[in-house]
């Protein structure tokens, strides 16, 4: 049986409006931006060098306490740079892998948005739909936990704007 991914597109639009803020943010070093009359103030997101940068990173996330409190405990994902030419990353479920362009246009993926991104897919054992419910509610979760709530309430925020439901359990 296959699962429609309904939120796909819709996910993935929230998450790039939220990339070029964090963007503004950073080149403009003004971290303030409004979104439906709340002044957020976003912090500054990690970008990486190399793959070897990425997997220290996912490990040191997956094995934070409070990751592991409110997610459950998942086994260790392994990073790899994606050979093809795409400038995606992607998440391989069957064999717990993140793949991140390290080179080319695709290198700007080397940044902490998209890794949490493919960490929630790690997290999401639903075998719904890719971008569904439980999905979401672990990306906000993370980026909860790992950047700031207000990097999470941004992207609720956007999500909702887009059509995107989203748990209450993180508000």
């Amino acid at each position: 049986m296959t699962v429609i991914d309904r939120h796909r597109r819709r996910v993935y639009t929230a998450e790039s409006i939220l990339s070029r803020m964090l963007d503004n943010c950073a080149s403009s070093g003004n971290p303030s931006v409004t979104l439906d009359s709340i002044t957020l103030t976003l912090a500054r997101e990690a970008r990486f060098s190399t793959i070897a940068d990425v997997q220290r990173y996912a490990d040191r996330i997956m094995a934070l306490p409070e990751v592991v409190a409110r997610l459950g405990h998942r086994p260790p994902v392994t990073v790899r740079a994606r050979r093809s030419a795409a400038d995606k990353a992607h998440y391989e479920p069957d064999t717990a892998v993140i793949a991140i362009p390290e080179s080319g246009p695709g290198r700007a993926m080397l940044r902490e948005l998209v890794v949490l991104h493919e960490l929630a897919h790690h997290f999401d054992t639903s075998n719904g739909a890719t971008h569904g419910p439980q999905f979401v509610d672990a990306y906000l979760t993370l980026l909860e936990v790992v950047m700031d709530p207000q990097v999470a309430l941004a992207l609720r925020l956007l999500l909702s704007h887009n059509d995107v439901p989203t748990s209450l359990a993180h508000s």
